[in-house]
């Protein structure tokens, strides 16, 4: 092979020109031939069974030539990418080709642009400021958990005769309106609602306050202009309500005997230590997730290159996947998704875009720093992260193995730790203030010396 030409056409994309010697694409024509060469059929031989020479001479010479090109261009993109001291990005999103020139005597020649790997530069990702409250949990958030735990066990008991009123728990049956017409995903038999839960939008809760178990009345409300579902977005409906039953709820007693019989603890005080112990883990990882959210904000606000838009594509593609996987696991079809959103296929993918974009720029982020410090993966790490993965999913390390690769545990775990080098460099503001502020002393108005008092200064 031989690199003709090459330039720079944008920061981040290269036009090249490659000349494929005879030997070479002689050789990928056979390789190309051997395995598509049973799909042919030729009068006197069974088919896939006809020599290559006579396939040619029957199809024409350059049968094979579009297969072979595309069996080889893989070979011409690494070269081009050794050669030019460029990272090349393969697929054919990626790639706008100018030319292909395919002549038996003199080999193949191509001329195309493709997007390269940009390059980043991270001066300073060791010691970027945040400012990030730490977590604190309240001195009654232990009896706020339990009284929360009182709440999940208590009973319904079907009241009679009396209004519903907040914290009652009201069964319903409901259909929705706009304009006359009932509105997809807007009714519902014998559904129970929490008086006061919030769940349903605002005003439909109150508006059953005060009615009776067998009444049948209607609710007016508007839904908010920011409504996740846009086509019912601002809209004024009605829903006709019959309110088939009122229940209140009656909390057990918090004593040992509850302790005892939904807890594994003997003591009162072993259960509430248990408690406390659970909020501040709560707190540390609440605080953590926090903090590295925010840092992973700063890292993607360091990357001032322009972004390859087939990497934006790309992860656009991917989380598009990960999307149409979730909705099909809630049991929900795509085309009823559309219908009940009133979002299109294009309107969604564009709506991931900015996070794409996001996701691309922290990747390269972690890729330059992965680099800059030199980040290696010895193999008893990739054990000992198999076993992890084990444990996690209660399987044997061996059943693991086939299903993840040594490269992908190897990548995963470069970019984690890459991503830790910026944060145990972070610097958070919020902690410095607040040390700063605890290690202030108090000063009495005896220490205060006269000339250090200004004019119409109290004391």
């Amino acid at each position: 092979m031989e690199l003709i030409k090459f330039e720079n056409r944008q920061p981040s994309r290269i036009w090249f020109h490659v000349l494929v010697s005879v030997e070479e694409f002689k050789r990928a024509i056979n390789s190309i031939a051997k395995i598509k060469i049973k799909k042919f059929t030729v009068p006197g031989f069974r088919k896939g069974k006809a020599p290559k020479s006579v396939v040619e001479k029957y199809y024409g010479e350059n049968v094979f030539y579009d297969d072979a090109v595309d069996f080889i261009f893989p070979e011409v993109l690494d070269f081009v990418g050794k050669e030019s001291c460029t990272d090349i990005l393969k697929g054919d999103q990626n790639m706008a080709l100018d030319m292909i020139k395919t002549e038996p005597t003199q080999g193949l020649e191509i001329q195309a642009t493709i997007d390269i790997k940009p390059t980043v530069e991270l001066a300073d990702y060791k010691g970027i400021h945040v400012n990030v409250p730490k977590n604190e949990v309240a001195g009654d958030a232990v009896d706020r958990h339990i009284e929360g735990v009182l709440n999940r066990h208590a009973r319904k008991i079907e009241v009679k005769d009396i209004p519903a009123e907040n914290g009652h728990v009201v069964n319903i049956n409901f259909t929705g309106y706009i304009d006359g017409e009932p509105f997809e995903h807007g009714a519902a038999e014998s559904f129970d609602l929490n008086l006061g839960s919030h769940q349903f939008i605002a005003g439909f809760e109150e508006k059953v306050v005060g009615h009776t178990a067998g009444e049948e009345f209607d609710v007016n409300v508007t839904f908010p202009e920011e409504y996740h579902v846009s086509k019912l977005a601002g809209k004024e409906a009605v829903f006709k309500v019959k309110l088939n039953s009122i229940y209140k709820r009656e909390k057990p007693e918090f004593n040992l005997d509850f302790v005892k019989e939904t807890s594994q603890f003997d003591t009162i005080e072993e259960y509430k230590q248990d408690i406390a112990k659970k909020l501040e883990s709560n707190a540390q990882l609440e605080y953590e997730r926090r903090l590295n959210m925010t840092v992973e904000e700063r890292v993607i606000g360091l990357v001032t290159s322009e972004v390859p838009k087939s990497l934006i594509d790309q992860r656009v593609t991917a989380m598009f996947k990960e999307f149409e996987t979730n909705v099909s696991r809630q049991g929900i079809k795509m085309e009823d998704y559309l219908k009940f959103s009133g979002l299109t296929l294009d309107e969604i993918k564009k709506n991931m875009v900015p996070e794409a974009e996001d996701n691309v720029k922290f990747m390269l982020a972690l890729n330059e720093i992965i680099v800059k410090e030199n980040i290696t993966i010895p193999d008893d790490d990739v054990d000992a992260e198999f076993q992890a993965i084990a444990d996690k999913y209660k399987m044997d390390v061996e059943e693991i193995k086939p299903m993840i690769s040594v490269d992908e545990i190897k990548e995963n775990l470069k970019f984690s730790r890459a991503f830790k080098v910026v944060t145990d460099n972070a610097v958070n503001d919020w902690i410095l203030n607040q040390e700063a502020e605890k290690n202030t002393p108090e000063i009495t108005p005896d220490e205060i010396k006269p000339d250090e008092i200004q004019p119409n200064e109290e004391v």
